[in-house]
């Protein structure tokens, strides 16, 4: 299956909170544990992400999503 660049299409909240754990150094296990989710649902939304700002990368997603004002850096939420 082919996944094509969504430019333009907003990011969901998920989204911008995976991109948040990645831009703070966790992993997508860590990531998964921390919010009580799958590594795959963790993986999902870093794909969707970079699907809709059409990055390359992980790390091209979170620099993408902060120069378009959608990722404001911030420390991620602690863990419940």
């Amino acid at each position: 299956m082919t996944i094509h660049a969504q430019p333009g299409a907003p990011l969901t909240a998920a989204e911008i909170e995976a991109l948040n754990y990645a831009a703070n150094g966790y992993t997508s296990e860590q990531t998964a544990r921390r919010l009580g989710l799958s590594r795959k649902s963790i993986l999902d939304r870093t794909a969707a992400a970079r699907r809709k700002l059409g990055a390359h990368s992980t790390t091209h997603a979170v620099v993408l999503a902060y120069r378009t004002g959608q990722l404001a850096l911030a420390a991620p939420r602690s863990a419940a």
